[in-house]
């Protein structure tokens, strides 16, 4: 059978239906959100392609929505659809640490605070930890000085100062060690002061000639009883010091080669090459020369108590004054009190003394019993002696006498025995109360002295070596007992 074709479309029925195709194919694209892009170009002015969006160019708020880092302010980042703060940056102070303040949209440590060291100046260090126990309490993360660094002086040690480096600095005439002092002078509490003034030896009393340094020849020093480490230094190694030898008024008189001298007290020197105190090289280089009468071959010298004035022994048994005329002649001064009489006595002086008057006429001694006289003082108007009873050598049975102007010798008294303490005593003397003291040593070879007063009271050790300070250096070391040791007292 024959199939009947099928009809064609009438001409302007198809092309109808082409345009209906293209129509809805232009639909269907329109259908696509509007604003979509592939770049910015694609959107209009104002907004900018995000995420295949065109979105506005304005940047959001903190905590605003976004898509890209670009939507947020430049000190924030978005984060999870969200503009959030970058590490450190900021909107106001509230955003940073206690210890920062929002400067320019960044946290920064306010003044004297740190987050690092670098924070701080380079004499400081960033302190994490706040320190409540002080007062008031210190806060965390503060900058802090270094040990030893300053801004100013008030940062420093009271015997400091800040230098420009911001170091703390010895400040002039200050010190820390001995080295930062003049040889002269003494570091003592960080100031460089003056050494300790040497004793005014007190004529009245009785003093000790000692040294500072024993085993060491050449380190005479003269001190009071009571405090041997306040000395007076500058004897010379072979000066004679002993006895009688304490001018009125203050001035040790020593024998020095064939004449005198008055004493100076010399400093002690500090040699930074070694780290010690010194002895003065040059002790008598600043010491009064007191030469004797022209002529005078000089053996001997008398002080007269009160005025100080003196006698030279310029021969045997003649004594001139110091314009060089013989004032007494033919015996052996002891001791001239201030009414201008003399006591005198034998050479070996185990005859009674005498006195001799002002014209120099003698006065026999009566009452004073047979012995050794081994002491004796000026006395006021008369004098003072003491009387030894054993044999020579021996100085342990002593009484003690007053001889007053006529010549009458009275007994103060006996005086106690010795303390256990002294294994034996040397020569007396006497000090201007009437007691006694006796240099000597002790059971275990210490120096010491004894003071003896008349009358029924004990014997009482005024002075030992044993129970002495150590001494740390010449300064401050005590005077001991050597084998010069003697004591000294005034007319």
């Amino acid at each position: 059978m024959a199939i009947a074709p099928r009809p064609r479309p009438a001409p302007d029925l198809a092309l109808a239906a082409l345009a209906l195709l293209s129509a809805l194919g232009v639909a269907g694209c329109r259908l696509a959100p509007e604003g979509s892009c592939a770049a910015d170009a694609d959107c209009r002015p104002g907004r900018h392609c995000a995420e295949d969006v065109c979105v506005p160019d304005g940047r959001s708020d903190l905590y605003a929505g976004c898509v890209v880092d670009r939507d947020c302010d430049p000190f924030a980042e978005c984060s999870r659809g969200l503009c959030l703060l970058l590490p450190g940056r900021c909107a106001d102070s509230l955003d940073c640490q206690v210890w920062e303040s929002c400067d320019a949209t960044a946290c920064t440590p306010l003044p004297g605070r740190c987050t690092t060291l670098d924070d701080c100046a380079a004499w400081e260090i960033c302190v994490a930890a706040a320190s409540p126990s002080t007062t008031p309490p210190l806060p965390e993360h503060r900058c802090a000085l270094v040990p030893g660094r300053c801004v100013a002086s008030t940062d420093c040690a009271a015997w400091q100062q800040c230098a420009a480096s911001h170091f703390c600095e010895t400040a002039a005439g200050a010190c820390a060690v001995q080295d930062d002092c003049p040889p002269d002078r003494v570091c003592q509490a960080n100031a460089c002061v003056a050494q300790p003034a040497p004793p005014a030896l007190d004529p009245a009393q009785v003093h000790l000639v000692g040294t500072v340094a024993e085993g060491t020849p050449g380190r005479a020093a003269i001190a009071p009883l009571g405090s041997p480490a306040s000395k007076l230094v500058g004897l010379a190694a072979a000066d004679v010091a002993c006895g009688e030898r304490l001018a009125p008024g203050g001035g040790v008189l020593v024998g020095r080669g064939a004449g005198l001298a008055t004493l100076v007290s010399d400093p002690f020197t500090w040699s930074a090459g070694t780290a010690r105190w010194t002895y003065p090289a040059t002790p008598a280089a600043n010491d009064v020369a007191v030469p004797p009468p022209a002529g005078c071959a000089l053996t001997s010298v008398v002080l007269q108590a009160g005025t100080g004035a003196r006698l030279f022994e310029c021969a045997p048994l003649d004594w001139w004054d110091a314009a060089g005329t013989t004032i007494v002649s033919g015996h052996a001064l002891l001791a001239w009190n201030g009414g201008g009489m003399k006591l005198a006595g034998a050479l070996d002086m185990a005859v009674p003394p005498v006195l001799l008057d002002a014209s120099g006429a003698p006065v026999p001694v009566v009452g004073i019993p047979a012995g050794r006289v081994v002491a004796w003082r000026a006395d006021g108007p008369g004098f003072r002696v003491v009387v030894a009873a054993g044999a020579a050598g021996d100085y342990s049975d002593l009484a003690v006498w007053t001889v007053d102007a006529a010549g009458t010798a009275t007994l103060v008294g006996a005086l106690p025995a010795l303390p256990a303490a002294a294994a034996s005593v040397d020569v007396p003397l006497l000090d201007q109360a009437g007691a006694v003291y006796q240099l000597g040593l002790g059971a275990t070879g210490n120096g010491l002295v004894v003071k003896r007063v008349p009358g029924p009271g004990p014997a009482v050790v005024a002075y030992d070596e044993a129970t002495l300070p150590a001494g740390t250096t010449l300064l401050d070391a005590p005077v001991r007992v050597d084998a010069s040791s003697c004591l000294v007292t005034g007319p």
